[in-house]
């Protein structure tokens, strides 16, 4: 390793530090990288509320209403003496999908270990790598704890101990936080740098991150669940963490979660940056991202799309957003697909299909129909609007916009993301069946 050998001789003078080059040299280390911290999970946490099935003594309604509370029969609740205090809550969970205890840790955590190295080895821009997990204590000992084990898990950090996640505390404090984040981060390099300038930088630092995570993740053969929330999963330039909340890809037409996670994340955090929502996909960030995912020819086609489809959204409601975010996710993941090989007939989307082929599809699968929620009268009624002029439409009720037009090739892709939601991005697994995947005593 002479090339290190000559890095070390320039930049350090310390004995201390040729000795170390020596020994990595010897050991064929390939790459060293600086640490800017080692972090313990599970030491602690601040109590602040817990969920139950039903309120005991002492506890008192939180006030939060969730639908996913709500799914697992469960309830926000708190007890106003123990607000405040610091600790491992054994017995207490503030997550209503899975029961980690607050400010504990899961020994699971320890495959971390093994993911993050193979993550890295696919090329993946880690903001922290796991060293090692500890159990302390399982339910042999403790029957009242809410999970099978808990431990404490090690890890170093690369980039930012802070996650994604600051800028989306709530619109006000997020984007303060944003503005602060970009005075610590760049200011100091170039006092005269706006605003604009310095967001610029860090959107395209995060845009080539993630582009570059969502291909390692994929090749190292795992997934993002649906439903998972990533902006608390990567750091704030976009490298990944808490690698264990990511689950197995067992279908690579699932790899379209993984698609609308980022996407979605990206719309909503540039929201904090003093965009707006679309804004992302008209930027040159958003074929950095794609660029680093599956190639720069794709990133000029998909881009191409997005810019249309942005011109023809209305982003003012959120059901018509969502529409965008799947069309847009869907055409991406046909292009990964592609470019893995998969082009047979098991791999064609809606989204290379025309407008009356869906409609056939959905006319011959009365269980498909069924499963979108599509009644016969319905199917009947898209058939109908299809034969209608291009630039014609029909009145609908939007629930943030009231009535709005709805022209042909929208309805056909209302369809499109229903049919898409069920078959590719929704079917695969949950963060709930990757938590407990492995595990014997899994709540019912």
């Amino acid at each position: 390793m002479p090339a290190l050998m000559d890095y070390q001789q320039e930049y350090f003078n310390g004995t201390y530090s040729l000795l170390l080059a020596g020994a990595l040299a010897k050991q064929q280390v390939l790459e060293t990288r600086p640490v800017v911290a080692v972090t313990f999970k599970g030491l602690g946490g601040k109590y602040k509320l817990h969920v139950v099935k039903e309120p005991g003594p002492g506890e008192v309604d939180a006030g939060i209403k969730d639908p996913e509370a709500e799914k697992f029969g469960l309830k926000f609740v708190k007890k106003p003496e123990m607000e405040g205090l610091e600790g491992v809550f054994l017995d207490m969970t503030y997550q209503t999908d899975v029961p980690r205890p607050i400010g504990g840790a899961h020994t699971k955590e320890r495959l971390e270990i093994e993911r993050d190295r193979k993550l890295a080895e696919n090329g993946a821009v880690l903001s922290g790598m796991t060293i090692g997990a500890i159990k302390l204590l399982d339910r042999s000992q403790i029957p009242e704890l809410c999970i099978q084990e808990v431990g404490v898990t090690a890890r170093i950090i690369f980039d930012d101990t802070r996650r994604a996640g600051i800028f989306q505390e709530s619109f006000e404090k997020g984007f303060l936080n944003y503005r602060q984040y970009l005075r610590d981060r760049y200011d100091q390099h170039d006092p005269n740098a706006s605003l604009e300038r310095e967001r610029d930088i860090h959107l395209n630092l995060m845009s080539r991150n993630l582009g570059t995570n969502m291909k390692a993740i994929l090749d190292s053969g795992l997934n993002l669940p649906y439903d998972q929330i990533l902006v608390w999963n990567v750091s704030t330039e976009g490298g990944l963490v808490d690698t264990a909340d990511l689950s197995q890809l067992k279908d690579p037409r699932h790899a379209m979660s993984l698609c609308v996670g980022v996407l979605r994340m990206m719309d909503e955090l540039t929201c904090f940056t003093g965009l707006q929502h679309g804004d992302y996909f008209k930027s040159p960030h958003f074929k950095t991202l794609v660029s680093s995912f599956i190639g720069e020819k794709q990133a000029e086609r998909i881009a191409s799309v997005a810019k249309t489809e942005v011109l023809d959204t209305d982003f003012r409601s959120e059901q018509i957003r969502n529409r965008f975010l799947l069309k847009v996710s869907g055409i991406l993941t046909d292009m990964w697909l592609e470019s893995k090989g998969c082009t047979g007939p098991e791999y064609r989307s809606v989204w290379q299909m025309q407008g009356n082929q869906v409609l056939k599809r959905l006319k011959a699968d009365p269980q498909l129909r069924a499963k979108i929620g599509l009644p016969e009268e319905q199917l009947r009624w898209h058939e109908k609007i299809l034969k209608q002029p291009a630039g014609s439409g029909v009145i609908v009720d939007d629930e943030h916009l009231g009535r709005i037009t709805l022209r042909p090739y929208q309805a056909i892709d209302r369809l499109r993301c229903q049919i898409d939601s069920h078959e590719r991005y929704m079917a695969g697994p949950s963060v709930r069946d990757t938590y407990f995947e492995g595990i014997e005593d899994r709540p019912k």
